[in-house]
C-alpha cells in the first residue's frame, strides 16, 4: 500500500511532466530545477539515535548528531565532497590578540523557523549556553571548551569574538560539527528565554534545512522542509526519521518501498544489497572508528586496572580477520585511537601495529596473576551484535570467561555514565567515533573520551589528562602536532582504548533517491537537504 504522501508525490509527478514543455519553452526552468519542486516525502530508517532529546546542551552522544542538522545549523559546516571546514552561519574566522581571540563574522539575512532574524546575541548566547554559562546544566563533554572559554563579546550584529587566556588554536573545530560535541549547533536566545529549556527539547526550532513537527519517543521524528532555508532547500516536502533496530527489518523496509535511506549497513547485508538491482549502496569513506571501552580502570580490585589485563584483551583480538569476514574487506584494522589523516597523526605510527598474539594475551594474563582467566562482561548495541561475538571468541580463546550482554545503545551509555559502570569488570563495542580530514586533533575525542566523557572510562593518568589539556592551547602548530603524536602513542600503550578498525560507513538507497552525497568521514546520515529525488 503506498505512503499517503507519495500519493501526493505521484500527483505533483504528474503535474510536473505535463507543465515541464511550457516551462522550458518560456525560459523559465530546466527539467532538473523543475525536479527539485517536486515534493514527496524522504524515509530515513537508522538503527538508532542513542538520545533523543533536541536541545544541544542535552547532549549525551553521537547519534544525536542524525537530527542536530536537520534542525539546526553550525557556526561553522564541513564540504560535503572534501569534508573540510567551509562556511555555516559563520562566514568568516580569523585568530586575533596574538592568538588568544578568533573574530567571527556571521551571515547576514538568516532567520530562525520562527521567523525571527538569527544575529550575533543568539551566537554568543548558544556557546555560553553550551558550556553553563547561563544555566546549572551544561552539555556532556563541554568542560573542557568551558575552560579555553573566557568570554564571547558581541562586536556588532554579525560578529561576535571568542576570548580566551592562554590561546585556543581549537575554537574552528569546536564551532564545526564533531561527533564528541554539540557545540557547534545556534540556537534561538529570544524563544528560549520565553518557553524555557524543557519547552525548547520539545518543540525546537533552529535555522536549518528542516523544521521539527513531531517525535514518538522510540519509534519516529516528522519534519517539513524549510522553504526559506538560506542554503540549498530541500527536494522533498517533509523528512521522517524511523528507529528500528534490527537491520533485517530495516532491509526489508528499503525493498518494499517503506524506506528511501538506510543507514547501519554491515555484515551479509553488504554483498546481498550490492547485488540488488534496485538498490544500490552510498559509502562515506572511513565514516567510523571501532572501540572497545574499557571500565574499572580506575578499580584496584577490577582486573581491568592493569595494563597488562587490557594489553592482553587487545591482542587477543584478530582485526583483520573481523575486516575481512563481518566487513567484507570494507574497513582496515586500527591500533591508534584516530584517523591516519588527523593532525598529529605520528610518523612513526606503523611502529604501534594492531598485533594479534594469543600466545603472549596467555602469558601476559598469567603474569598478571590470572592464569586461568577472570570473568569480564562485554556490552554491545544490536548493530554490534556479531562483531561482539567474534570478539568474545577470541577472548575466550585465551581463557577469559564474556558474559555478552547486547542492549540498546542508550542503555549502555547510561550504564557507563553511573559510577557502578565506571568501576565494574565491564567493556563496551562502540561504533560511533567519525574522523574527517578537516578535524584537526580529533580533539573532541581525545579531549572528552580520555578524561571520562560519554563513552570512556575514567583512567587515573593525570599526566596524559595534563597533556591533552596542554596541547589544546599551544599555538605553535609543530610543537602542538608532536604533542598530539605522543598521546596517541600513550594511549596505546596504555590500552586506556582498544581501537578495532576503521569501516566505512555504508547506506543504502532505494529507486526513489535519483542522487545524494553524504560528508567524507562522518558515520551519520548527513547532508539530507541535498538527496534528490527520483522522478
Amino acid at each position: 500500500m503506498k505512503r499517503e504522501n507519495d500519493i501526493a508525490y505521484d500527483r505533483r509527478r504528474f503535474l510536473l511532466l505535463s507543465a515541464t514543455t511550457a516551462a522550458l519553452a518560456a525560459g523559465g526552468i530546466s527539467i532538473r530545477e523543475a525536479a527539485a519542486r517536486v515534493g514527496g516525502s524522504l524515509t530515513l530508517v537508522v538503527p538508532s539515535v542513542d538520545s533523543e532529546d533536541f536541545d544541544p546542551i542535552r547532549f549525551r552522544s553521537a547519534g544525536q548528531h542524525i537530527f542536530y542538522p536537520l534542525v539546526f545549523d553550525p557556526f561553522i559546516a564541513k564540504d560535503p565532497k572534501t569534508g573540510q571546514l567551509t562556511a555555516g552561519l559563520a562566514t568568516s574566522w580569523e585568530v586575533g590578540d596574538g592568538g588568544k581571540s578568533w573574530i567571527v563574522k556571521l551571515r547576514q539575512g538568516v532567520s530562525f523557523h520562527d521567523g525571527s532574524p538569527f544575529t550575533a546575541a543568539d551566537a554568543k548566547f548558544s556557546i555560553e549556553r553550551y558550556i553553563g554559562r547561563f544555566e546549572k546544566v551544561a552539555a556532556s563533554g563541554s568542560e573542557r571548551l568551558a575552560g579555553i572559554i573566557t568570554s564571547v563579546d558581541v562586536i556588532d550584529d554579525l560578529t561576535i569574538v571568542i576570548k580566551s587566556a592562554a590561546g585556543a588554536p581549537t575554537i574552528p573545530f569546536d564551532l564545526a560539527i564533531d561527533v564528541g560535541s554539540a557545540s557547534a549547533y545556534v540556537v534561538p536566545k529570544t524563544y528560549i528565554d520565553k518557553i524555557g529549556g524543557d519547552g525548547f527539547n520539545k518543540a525546537p526550532i533552529g535555522t536549518g534545512p528542516f523544521r521539527f513537527t513531531s517525535q514518538e519517543i522510540g519509534r519516529q521524528m516528522t519534519f517539513k522542509t524549510n522553504a526559506s532555508y538560506w542554503g540549498e532547500v530541500a527536494d522533498v516536502d517533509s523528512l521522517s526519521l524511523k528507529i528500528v533496530p534490527e537491520l533485517a527489518t530495516r532491509v526489508a523496509q528499503l525493498r518494499s518501498g517503506e524506506a528511501d535511506i538506510v543507514s547501519g549497513i554491515v555484515g551479509p547485508a553488504i554483498p546481498q544489497l550490492k547485488s540488488t538491482s534496485d538498490v544500490r549502496i552510498v559509502a562515506a569513506e572511513k565514516g567510523q572508528l571501532i572501540y572497545l571501552v574499557i571500565g574499572g580502570m580506575t578499580n584496584p580490585s577490577s582486573p581491568l586496572s592493569k595494563p597488562a589485563v587490557r594489553e592482553a584483551l587487545s591482542i587477543a583480538i584478530d582485526r583483520q580477520a573481523i575486516v575481512t569476514h563481518l566487513l567484507y574487506g570494507q574497513g582496515a584494522p586500527a591500533s591508534l585511537f584516530g584517523f591516519p589523516f588527523s593532525f598529529g597523526w605520528p610518523a612513526d605510527a606503523d611502529k604501534y601495529p594492531a598485533a594479534y598474539d594469543p600466545a603472549k594475551a596467555k602469558s601476559l594474563l598469567s603474569t598478571a596473576g590470572y592464569p586461568s582467566g577472570f570473568d569480564l562482561t562485554l556490552y554491545a548495541a544490536t548493530e554490534g551484535r556479531d562483531f561482539a561475538q567474534a570478539i568474545a571468541q577470541f577472548w575466550t580463546a585465551v581463557g577469559v570467561k564474556v558474559d555478552l550482554q547486547v542492549r540498546e545503545i542508550s542503555q549502555v551509555l547510561a550504564e557507563n555514565r553511573s559510577d557502578a559502570g565506571k568501576a565494574a569488570t565491564r567493556i563496551s563495542l562502540v561504533f560511533g567515533a567519525t574522523g574527517s580530514g578537516a578535524r584537526a586533533d580529533f580533539g573532541g575525542l581525545l579531549h572528552t573520551y580520555l578524561a571520562a566523557g560519554v563513552y570512556v572510562q575514567p583512567h587515573g593518568d593525570q599526566e596524559l589528562t595534563d597533556w591533552v589539556l596542554k596541547q589544546a592551547s599551544e599555538n605553535d602548530p609543530t610543537l602542538r602536532a608532536k604533542m598530539l603524536g605522543e598521546i596517541l602513542k600513550r594511549v596505546y600503550q596504555k590500552n586506556y582504548v582498544i581501537p578495532l578498525y576503521y569501516a566505512d560507513s555504508l547506506f543504502a538507497v532505494g529507486k526513489s533517491v535519483a542522487s545524494w552525497q553524504p560528508i567524507p568521514g562522518v558515520g551519520y546520515p548527513s547532508n539530507l537537504n541535498s538527496v534528490k529525488r527520483s522522478i
